[in-house]
């Protein structure tokens, strides 16, 4: 993905001299090519022209061709003034034909002259017919303009027809629903990632974090070099069998600290980034490349050079071949080092699972087309295939993208091939601010949620995220705490939590999503509600279903609703009660935001009953649980497991009403307790106290 650094600074240079435009008036090209630029890096082998036998709407289209593939980029673009602060919706229809390369979708927001951000779509390569493209998304409050453009890479024919941007006046609430009755298989487990937790003993080791979030593989690319060839076996004129030429140290404590975690090891065989690459090199003898791969599986599950027995299974091979930032070989050079590591490291042990090629774009039609070829004409081992999707502004296309590679897997005979994505984020993307603002607002964390209820309709096998903590893309600050990508994980952790995921509608394919699960016994339902860019002022959701519970004329259910804006960063903002004959939640909230709506089950009894009602959650918890109570609760207190009072509160004696005490692990001293296991004591008037198991992380 970083070679998008380098060309999206050399298009600033392409379209820096693009005047001001009003939206699309010639989006059809009706009018021939007036109000738009366009550019060929190669003129003599590039053709613009407006064509009539192939059109989406209207009388015409725009059809670009390249007749020679060694570097030409052509480009359209137009620069359109916008409102800032609203949403629009930009459409667009393209076709192709004979595409070996892809086409590039991109934006530029701007103050006048100045440019503000940027970022890219969804890119395509060979389509059947024309398809239509939509990404919603909202100007940013100090931009007036933005730039569309489409860049052309390599040979090929490209149209394109009916652009439109518009922006969004609806503001009416979103409706969903949520049937809690109607019970799925729950929600997928993906939440992998790269560069995870590290050695126990470091002070910001990230353990409890990554066990928090819900995370179990971790990918080893970008992990201080300490997984890269170059690292462990640095003199390639030596015997890949000598063991004295390998080191393992670094990268044994880093394997280590990932299983000590209850983590698992997703090993990626080659090199890391390097801002001047040195390592990008196809091996000069692939074959002692592949056997020094065998050998470091070796030493991790079957003991070589005082080893491991660790049962490592997932291994990846070389990392963005399809740029020369990472492979300065050919597409073919890369499918013969896939063949001879794919093969050795078989042939050693057939059960271990191997694939790539984690290419940056799976529409790079020349790579792609030359390494699945060779893998269907020479039966090479690829129990998965893995890819990397960035920067999407509509997260629903990390679903296409999904589908698209399952299609064109099956068009080469290539069938039950695990999927997975091994480096993916969401962003409108800022070069020039390269900080850790980048990837980090309430638009990421709703992106994030989105995107994950859109993959749990693809058979997407495992979702790696970039990253971790490192870099600019991380889900952790520097001190541990949660990012808004970080809590988006904790949420969704929630939901994969719960027995069930639970049927809804309401959603979009721009951005807009519900997520519903609920508990084995139906005591606790979730439901987080998704939006990234859109109009609306807010939501109403309905909680179809409610079931009448046993031994009670009126079923409950108290919620609380915990918010991600630009105002709170997962702060509760609303609380109160539904039920049969009032299922109804309305909330006024603009995007982006993130609602996460947690519901508690409690009987109807009468208020001269003693305690009716007691939870705790989140529990386990690592830095604040929310005890809620009602009925005649006279007092609170916590114990550890030795019988010692930590805490206590008392209370007043009549809770009829759901009351809430936030207890944040510490004793009445205001000593920070350590993780553990505390019980809590919840006393009444006249029966035996009710107890409660806690689990601080």
């Amino acid at each position: 993905m970083r070679h998008l650094f380098f060309i999206l600074l050399f298009l600033d240079f392409i379209l820096q001299d693009i005047q001001a435009q009003n939206q699309f008036t010639n989006g059809g090209f009706e009018s021939n090519l007036d109000y738009w630029m366009y550019f060929s890096s190669i003129p003599s082998v590039t053709t613009f022209s407006l064509i009539t036998d192939s059109v989406h709407g209207g009388t015409k289209s725009l059809k670009i061709k390249s007749v020679d593939s060694s570097g030409v980029m052509a480009a359209i673009a137009e620069e359109i003034a916008v409102s800032p602060g609203k949403s629009y919706v930009y459409n667009y229809w393209v076709n192709s034909d004979n595409v070996e390369q892809y086409v590039m979708p991109f934006l530029q927001f701007k103050i006048d002259t100045v440019k503000l951000q940027q970022s890219y779509c969804l890119p395509y390569s060979a389509l059947n017919g024309w398809t239509k493209f939509t990404n919603r998304f909202t100007i940013p409050d100090n931009c007036n303009k933005v730039v569309l453009a489409m860049f052309c890479f390599g040979k090929g024919e490209f149209y394109f027809d009916d652009f439109s941007l518009v922006k969004q006046t609806d503001t009416t609430h979103h409706n969903f629903n949520v049937y809690t009755s109607q019970t799925k298989a729950p929600f997928k487990k993906i939440l992998q990632v790269n560069n995870g937790p590290g050695d126990r003993s470091a002070p910001n080791n990230n353990i409890r974090q990554f066990q928090e979030l819900g995370c179990d593989y971790v990918r080893t690319h970008d992990y201080f070099f300490a997984f890269d060839h170059h690292a462990i076996f640095p003199d390639t004129s030596r015997s890949p069998f000598d063991s004295l030429a390998y080191h393992f140290r670094t990268t044994d404590s880093i394997v280590k600290a990932i299983l000590d975690a209850g983590g698992k090891v997703y090993y990626r065989l080659g090199e890391s980034y390097e801002t001047v690459p040195l390592y990008n090199y196809p091996p000069s003898d692939m074959e002692k490349w592949a056997q020094v791969c065998v050998q470091i599986i070796k030493h991790y599950n079957d003991g070589w050079k005082s080893g491991y027995h660790f049962g490592l299974d997932y291994f990846e091979i070389w990392n963005e071949p399809d740029i020369a930032q990472f492979w300065n070989g050919t597409p073919a050079q890369y499918s013969r080092l896939y063949s001879i590591a794919s093969r050795k490291i078989k042939a050693y042990n057939p059960l271990l699972k191997i694939g790539g090629p984690a290419v940056s774009n799976i529409f790079n039609e020349r790579f792609m087309n030359t390494f699945l070829d060779s893998v269907s004409l020479h039966h090479l081992p690829l129990d998965f295939l893995s890819y990397h999707v960035y920067y999407y502004l509509n997260p629903w296309y990390f679903k296409y993208a999904n589908d698209y590679i399952r299609l064109k897997l099956e068009s080469k005979g290539l069938n039950g091939i695990e999927l997975i994505n091994s480096e993916w984020n969401i962003y409108l993307y800022d070069f020039d601010v390269y900080s850790m603002r980048v990837c980090n607002d309430a638009i990421n964390s709703a992106s994030t949620l989105s995107a994950f209820k859109y993959m749990n309709e693809t058979e997407i096998g495992k979702f790696f995220r970039y990253n971790l903590a490192s870099y600019y893309f991380g889900l952790l600050n520097d001190d541990g705490s949660l990012r808004y990508g970080g809590l988006a994980y904790r949420i969704y952790r929630q939901l994969t939590d719960m027995t069930y995921s639970l049927d809804s509608d309401g959603d979009d394919s721009l951005g807009t999503t519900v997520m519903a699960a609920r508990s084995l016994n139906g005591d606790m339902m979730q439901v987080v509600v998704s939006d990234n860019s859109s109009s609306s002022n807010g939501y109403h959701l309905n909680m179809n279903e409610i079931p009448a519970l046993t031994g009670s004329s009126v079923p409950y259910y108290d919620y609380e609703i915990y918010r991600i804006d630009f105002d709170n960063m997962y702060f509760r903002v609303a609380s109160g009660t539904v039920d049969m004959l009032h299922p109804f939640i309305a909330q006024s909230v603009h995007s982006p935001f993130t609602d996460h709506i947690i519901f508690y089950q409690r009987l109807g009894v009468s208020e001269s009953d003693d305690i009716s009602f007691v939870s705790a959650y989140p529990n386990p918890f690592s830095e604040r649980i929310v005890i809620r109570f009602s009925g005649n609760v006279r007092s609170i207190e916590i114990f550890d497991l030795t019988g010692n009072k930590l805490l206590e509160k008392q209370l007043a004696g009549s809770n009829p009403k759901p009351a809430i005490f936030e207890w944040d692990g510490r004793s009445d001293e205001g000593a920070d307790l350590p993780k553990g296991i505390y019980f809590l004591k919840v006393s009444g008037n006249d029966r035996l106290p009710l107890y409660v198991k806690l689990v601080k992380s």
